[in-house]
């Protein structure tokens, strides 16, 4: 089966520069252009700026979850959450098993109404996905919020992953476009040499420096060399 997954569009036409009030796409809805930029479809967490690497939300509260049996076809998962969330926090996030039975099962969260810090929340699998392996009550369950959506300045000890490379000045809880691939003006720490591995750096927040022992995540290839540090290199990102 194929279906339309990535949107193809003209530079020139600049759609990564258009920003939403609601949600036009689906959350990490792919853009790419025929010069090797590709951009994911965001919620912001915050206002974001320009140049900054971004990291999605942190959801450690909601890992290794007590649920309730859940036979094979079932399209819900009934787990005790630790916080509460609003309608559609964990939509288009992943719900994935860590201790057997069914260890390693992964599935798409769909649509839901508000969560509270209870028994019994149901989580509905997205689309028509159904559960694969049968779930017992001494299964364990981990919920991961969509990595694109709620994106924050990645934070100097990272607490989710590396969702991309803020384009735009887009508001809090507002949507647009974040780049994960191609050429890219990016935040640095540093003025390093063209051709070095590039990594979200741990000494200051949604900046980079050539991959060491002061970066985390390797993001890209350096392009071209800044002119000065605290200030943005072009970048060949890799994320996605």
């Amino acid at each position: 089966m194929s279906l339309p997954n990535t949107i193809y569009a003209a530079s020139a036409m600049a759609p990564h520069k258009t920003l939403y009030t609601t949600a036009k796409y689906d959350e990490g809805q792919k853009l790419e252009y025929a010069d090797s930029r590709k951009f994911r479809f965001a919620l912001a967490g915050e206002l974001l700026v320009k140049g900054e690497i971004l990291q999605g939300v942190d959801s450690t509260a909601e890992n290794d979850l007590t649920p309730v049996a859940a036979a094979i076809g079932a399209t819900t998962i009934s787990v005790t959450l630790g916080n509460a969330a609003v309608a559609d926090y964990f939509k288009g996030g992943y719900a994935y098993v860590d201790v057997t039975p069914a260890l390693g099962d992964t599935y798409k969260i769909g649509a839901h109404d508000a969560f509270t810090a209870a028994s019994g929340q149901l989580i509905p699998l997205a689309g028509d996905e159904t559960v694969l392996v049968a779930i017992t009550s001494t299964s364990r369950i981990s919920l991961v919020r969509n990595p694109w959506k709620g994106v924050i300045t990645l934070a100097t000890t990272p607490t989710a992953w590396v969702a991309g490379v803020a384009v735009s000045l887009i508001p809090s809880a507002e949507w647009g476009w974040v780049q994960t691939g191609g050429p890219c003006a990016v935040m640095s720490g540093g003025t390093d040499g063209e051709g070095l591995a590039f990594g979200a750096s741990d000494d200051t927040a949604g900046t980079g420096l050539a991959a060491d022992a002061d970066t985390e995540f390797v993001i890209g290839c350096v392009m071209q060399t800044g002119p000065a540090a605290d200030r943005v290199e072009l970048v060949f990102l890799t994320i996605d």
